[in-house]
C-alpha cells in the first residue's frame, strides 16, 4: 500500500515538472497512472486487461483458449510463460516517449504446442491508439503519438476479438476514439505466390539470363571478332562489365556542367537521410525528446531536408535547355513527330528503374515477413490497383494518397514540366530575349498560385508534421507541377545563359562576384533557415506570412543553387567548385537517379523487421543513415547495370547511335 501511494505520489510530482508543450495535449501522465492502476496478477499491463475482460467476447474458441491459457501461466507451462513474456510490459521512459512496446514477435510465433487435447498456436495482436485526430495541433508534433501495445494470443483469437476487450478494459480518454488491432501469425510468414508473382520471378530469371550470358558473351570474346548485328548488339547491352565500365569513364566532356555531379549526389544523400527519420517505423525510447531535438537549429536540416528535392527540379530545367537549345535553333517551326520522339525518349529514359520498383512492391509479401510490413504490404495492394498511373506519371494527380511508389511524385511533376519544353525551347530559339520575360511570367504565376493555395486551405509552412498528416499539404502544394515548377523554370533560364556563354570564363567585377555570393548565401539561408519559427511549438498560423514563405522559399532556393552553378561554371566557384565536380561525385552523380528511387524500398525493408525500441541520438542517426547510403548504393549500383544500362544502351542501338552514353544523356532525366 505504502509502494502504491508513493508511485502516486511520484507520478503527480512528474506531471507538475514535466514539459508543458510535451506532455499536457495528450496527456501522458494519466495515461501512464491508468496503464499502472490495471490490476491484474501479471506485470503485462495489457495481458491484465484480457484476462479481466475476455468474458466479453463471442468467440468461445478463443474465449476458451485464454483460459488454457491462464491455467498454463498458473500452472507454470513453458508454453505459457512463452505467451506471457511475448507481450509488451510496462516499460521504463514511458513519459519520455517510450510508448510503443510490441513485445517479441519471433517467440510469439514459434508457440506451437498440445495443451489439454488442444493445439495451441501463438499469434502477435499489434493495438494501436491514435492521438486525437485534431490536425492543427498535430501538425505541431513530427513523430505521430501512436501508442502501441503488443499481446501474444492463441491464434483462434481474432483482431476484433482483442478489439472488443481493448474497448473495455483499456480507455485512455480521447485515444479510445481511434484504436486498431493488426495480428500476424506464422500462416503470414509462409510463402504464398500467385500468378503476379510467378511472373515477376519469370521475369527476374529472364533478365539474369540475359546478364550473364551478355556479360560471358563480352568477356570471352575480343573486340575484333565481337559480330556487329543488332541481336549481337543487344546482347552486349546486359553485359555487365561493359555497363560498369561506362559507368566509370571519367567526364572528358568539355561542354558538360562537372558541378551537377556533386549537387546531384548530395541532395539525394539528404533526402536518404530525411527518409530515414520521418518514415523510420521502429519505436523510439524517447520519441518526446525527438521531438524537442529536431526543433533545434542544428537538426533543421532533417525537417527542412525535403527542400534539397528542388536541387533535382532546378537540374532538370537546366538540363532540358542547355542539351536542346542548339537542335531547336535549327529549326524553324514545332514538329510534332520531333515532339512526340522527345517525349518517348525521356519516357524509356527514366521508366525502366520505375518498372523495377514496381516489381519489388508487388513482391514485398514475399521476402518482408517482419512485424511492421504490413505497411508496405499497403503499398502493394496501392501497386495492384495504381500500377499504370505511376507508369503515366500523372500519380501525383490520381488518388495520391494511395501512391504505389511514393518518391516517383517528383518524376511524376517533373514530366509534366517536361511536356511544355519544346514550345519554351521554341521561344528561346526564335525569341533570345523574349524567353526571359515568359520565363518571369511562369515564376510570377507559379508564385500566386502556391499562395492562393496556401491561404486559401491554410497549409502551415512547417514539415513537422506525421507523414499521414502531411497529406493534406503533399497533395495541395507539395507534388503538383504547377506549384513545384519554380525551380525548373530557374534552372531552364539558367541553361539558355550557360550555353550562350559555352563554358567561357566570364569576366566579372570583384564586386559583382562578391554580391552574388552574398545574395546567393541570403537567399539559400532564408529558404532553409526560414522555417525555423514555424516548427516551433508556441507558433501561432498566420495566413499571410506562412503562405509567403511557402510560396518564395523553393524559388528563393533555386535562385541560390542557380549562382553557385553559374559561378563554378564560369570560373568564380573556387573550392567548392573543385568540391562538386570532385571525380568521385560524376561516378556517384550517375548512381543518384536509382538511389533516388531504391533508398526508401531498402529503408522500408529494415523498417518492416524491426521489433524492439531504440534511442533517437545524433550519432546514431548518422550510423544508421550511413548504413542505408551504404545497401542502396549497392542496390543502385546493381539496378544501373541490369536495368537503367541496359534500357539505355538498347534505345541507342534502336535510334542507330554509337558511342558511349554521354554526359548528358547520363543527366537528362
Amino acid at each position: 500500500m505504502k509502494f502504491y501511494k508513493s508511485n502516486v505520489i511520484t507520478l503527480i510530482l512528474i506531471q507538475l515538472i514535466c514539459n508543458k508543450s510535451v506532455l499536457s495535449y495528450y496527456n501522458f501522465t494519466e495515461i501512464y497512472k491508468k496503464l499502472f492502476n490495471i490490476k491484474g496478477p501479471t506485470t503485462s499491463t495489457i495481458v491484465n486487461a484480457v484476462w479481466n475482460g475476455y468474458s466479453v467476447l463471442i468467440n468461445e474458441a478463443c474465449k476458451n483458449d485464454i483460459e488454457l491459457y491462464i491455467e498454463g501461466v498458473h500452472k507454470q507451462e513453458e508454453w505459457a510463460l512463452r505467451m506471457l513474456d511475448s507481450s509488451s510490459h510496462l516499460q521504463s521512459g514511458f513519459l519520455e516517449g517510450n510508448i510503443q512496446n510490441i513485445g517479441d514477435f519471433d517467440q510469439c510465433l514459434k508457440i506451437n504446442t498440445n495443451y489439454n487435447n488442444r493445439n495451441i498456436k501463438g499469434r502477435l495482436c499489434r493495438v494501436t491508439f491514435e492521438p486525437p485526430n485534431d490536425l492543427e495541433e498535430t501538425y505541431k508534433y513530427y513523430h505521430t503519438r501512436q501508442m502501441i501495445l503488443g499481446v501474444c494470443l492463441p491464434t483462434n483469437c481474432e483482431e476484433i476479438d482483442v478489439l472488443m476487450i481493448t474497448d473495455q478494459e483499456l480507455i485512455f480518454d480521447s485515444y479510445t476514439r481511434n484504436k486498431h488491432v493488426y495480428c500476424i501469425d506464422s500462416e503470414h510468414t509462409k510463402l504464398k505466390l500467385n500468378l503476379t508473382h510467378k511472373l515477376i520471378i519469370l521475369f527476374f530469371i529472364i533478365l539474369m539470363t540475359f546478364l550473364i550470358i551478355g556479360t560471358v558473351y563480352d568477356i570471352s570474346t575480343n573486340e575484333l571478332n565481337k559480330k556487329k548485328g543488332t541481336i549481337f548488339q543487344i546482347l552486349l547491352s546486359f553485359s555487365a562489365r561493359n555497363n560498369l565500365k561506362c559507368l566509370l569513364e571519367k567526364d572528358n566532356n568539355p561542354k558538360s556542367i562537372k558541378s551537377l555531379h556533386g549537387l546531384r549526389f548530395i541532395s539525394a544523400l539528404i533526402v536518404l537521410a530525411v527518409h530515414r527519420v520521418q518514415r523510420d517505423s521502429q519505436p523510439l525510447t524517447n520519441l518526446f525528446i525527438l521531438d524537442e531535438e529536431i526543433r533545434k537549429w542544428k537538426n533543421l536540416i532533417l525537417i527542412n531536408g525535403y527542400i534539397f528535392v528542388d536541387v533535382f527540379f532546378f537540374i532538370g530545367g537546366l538540363l532540358v535547355s542547355y542539351s536542346l537549345i542548339n537542335k531547336y535553333k535549327k529549326s524553324n517551326r514545332i514538329k510534332l513527330n520531333d515532339c512526340l520522339q522527345l517525349y518517348l525518349r525521356r519516357y524509356i529514359r527514366i521508366t525502366p528503374p520505375v518498372v523495377l520498383m514496381i516489381m519489388l512492391t508487388l513482391l514485398t509479401n514475399i521476402f518482408c515477413l517482419g512485424y511492421f510490413c504490413d505497411k508496405l504490404e499497403g503499398r502493394r495492394h496501392n501497386c495492384e490497383r495504381y500500377w499504370y498511373a505511376t507508369l503515366l506519371y500523372v500519380h501525383n494527380f490520381i488518388d495520391p494518397h494511395s501512391m504505389c511508389v511514393p518518391q516517383a511524385w517528383y518524376l511524376s511533376a517533373d514530366m509534366q514540366m517536361f511536356m511544355f519544353s519544346p514550345i519554351l525551347l521554341y521561344i528561346a530559339a526564335k525569341r533570345p530575349k523574349g524567353i526571359f520575360h515568359v520565363l518571369f511570367s511562369l515564376i510570377v504565376m507559379n508564385t500566386l498560385t502556391t499562395f492562393i493555395l496556401s491561404h486559401k486551405y491554410k497549409i502551415a509552412a512547417s514539415n513537422a508534421g506525421p507523414f499521414g498528416v502531411m497529406t493534406e499539404k503533399s497533395i495541395i502544394t507539395y507534388t503538383p507541377f504547377y506549384t513545384r515548377a519554380g525551380p525548373w523554370i530557374i534552372g531552364f533560364g539558367l541553361g539558355l545563359i550557360l550555353q550562350q556563354h559555352n563554358k567561357q570564363q566570364i569576366k566579372m567585377k570583384k564586386v559583382l562576384v562578391v554580391n552574388g555570393w552574398i545574395t546567393a548565401i541570403i537567399c539559400c539561408s532564408v529558404s532553409f533557415f526560414g522555417m525555423y519559427p514555424f516548427v516551433q511549438y508556441d507558433h501561432e498560423y498566420n495566413s499571410i506570412i506562412e503562405p509567403l514563405y511557402e510560396s518564395l522559399h523553393r524559388n528563393l532556393w533555386a535562385i541560390g543553387i542557380g549562382w553557385i552553378v553559374f559561378a563554378c561554371q564560369t570560373g568564380h566557384g573556387g573550392m567548392l567548385n573543385s568540391f562538386l565536380s570532385y571525380e568521385t561525385f560524376h561516378y556517384l552523380g550517375k548512381l543518384s537517379y536509382c538511389l533516388y528511387l531504391t533508398h526508401p524500398f531498402i529503408q522500408q525493408l529494415q523498417f518492416g523487421y524491426v521489433d524492439t525500441p531504440r534511442k533517437f541520438t545524433n550519432v546514431s542517426q548518422i550510423s544508421l543513415t550511413l548504413g542505408d547510403l551504404f545497401y542502396s548504393i549497392i542496390f543502385s549500383l546493381l539496378a544501373h547495370i541490369a536495368v537503367e544500362a541496359p534500357a539505355i544502351n538498347i534505345q541507342k542501338i534502336i535510334e542507330n547511335k554509337k558511342g558511349p552514353e554521354t554526359d548528358k544523356e547520363i543527366q537528362l532525366k
